[in-house]
Parts: C-alpha cells; sequence; structure tokens
C-alpha cells in the first residue's frame, strides 16, 4: 500500500490524500484549498476508482466538481 498527501499536510484545508495498492486507487477527500497561497487545485493524476469523502465542508470536498463524474464518491450523512 502506498500513501501520498498532495495537499492538506501544510495548511488547513485543501485536503487530499491518495491511497493505493496494485490494484486500486482512492482518493480521502478532495478539498478546495482555503489560502490564495496554496499550490494549484488540481486532481491526482491516472486512474482513481473511489472518493471517500471525510465530513461535509468545502476544504474536503470542493473540488469534486472537476472529478470525472464515472468515479463514484462515498460520504456520510452527517
Amino acid at each position: 500500500m502506498q500513501l501520498k498527501i498532495h495537499r492538506g499536510s501544510h495548511e488547513i484545508g485543501g485536503t487530499c490524500i491518495h491511497i493505493s495498492t496494485e490494484k486500486t486507487t482512492i482518493l480521502l477527500d478532495i478539498g478546495l484549498p482555503l489560502s490564495e497561497d496554496s499550490a494549484p487545485a488540481t486532481i491526482p493524476p491516472g486512474k482513481i476508482d473511489a472518493v471517500l469523502v471525510s465530513h461535509p465542508h468545502q476544504d474536503h470536498f470542493g473540488l469534486l466538481d472537476i472529478l470525472p463524474a464515472e468515479v463514484p464518491v462515498y460520504t456520510s450523512t452527517f
């Protein structure tokens, strides 16, 4: 298993964590950065099998609109 933090480790907001194995790649959150000084908001390259949204704040799901429509998104109901 590989884990890569794309955004959110050195700032509040814009969380995007890439978790992958040989067969599956998921993103934990695909958040909109909160600071104007943040790195450009893009989705990681390559095939994404699913996105798991940790909770319903823009800095955790705000980039869902740039995600390909065929990628399933899972979230809680709170």
